[in-house]
């Protein structure tokens, strides 16, 4: 079984720090993690020359590269949250980091009182991340009760949560 949690929030909040944090933490308990992340922009392409960029640029529509330690495949469309969590591997945890309105349970990353202005939009909030500037007024902030509110920097609390609330609506490969 797979445990997987989304790690949402605004630009800038932290999502991806805590996300490679999460990431060092399960990964040092021994535990395989795979990772998705939606770009809300635009993906840099390749740079300019490499052979993958010029195979797309010539008419193919899906390109892979592979070496004896690293394989990439790039495809000329975007993929669904479904569609990249049957392409990763069979691992312990699943994070994804983004991809907001899908319905897997979610850890709401905030830096500031605007990131908090999404939790009504979100379902499945799991628990609250709060960057230590918010995390000392945390009494204050009118949070709603029964969601865990941990501080950003508490990567082992907030690796048992992944792990605990992940495997309720985990996934077997």
């Amino acid at each position: 079984m797979t445990a997987v949690m989304q790690l949402v929030g605004g630009k800038n909040a932290g999502k991806t720090t805590l996300l490679c944090r999460l990431t060092e933490e399960l990964a040092g308990r021994g535990l395989s993690v795979a990772t998705i992340k939606h770009d809300g922009h635009e993906l840099e392409d390749e740079r300019p020359g490499c052979d993958t960029r010029r195979h797309r640029e010539s008419g193919a529509v899906w390109s892979a590269v592979s070496s004896a330690s690293r394989a990439i495949v790039v495809e000329e469309r975007g993929l669904s949250l479904p569609e990249l969590i049957r392409l990763a591997p069979p691992v312990d945890v699943l994070l994804v980091e983004g991809f907001k309105r899908e319905p897997l349970p979610k850890l709401l990353v905030a830096r500031s009182l605007s990131d908090l202005e999404l939790l009504p939009q979100l379902a499945a909030v799991a628990g609250i991340a709060l960057r230590a500037e918010l995390h000392v007024r945390r009494g204050s902030l009118g949070l709603p009760d029964g969601i865990p509110v941990l501080g950003a920097d508490e990567a082992a609390a907030l690796a048992e949560l992944v792990l605990t609330v992940g495997l309720q609506v985990g996934f077997d490969r």
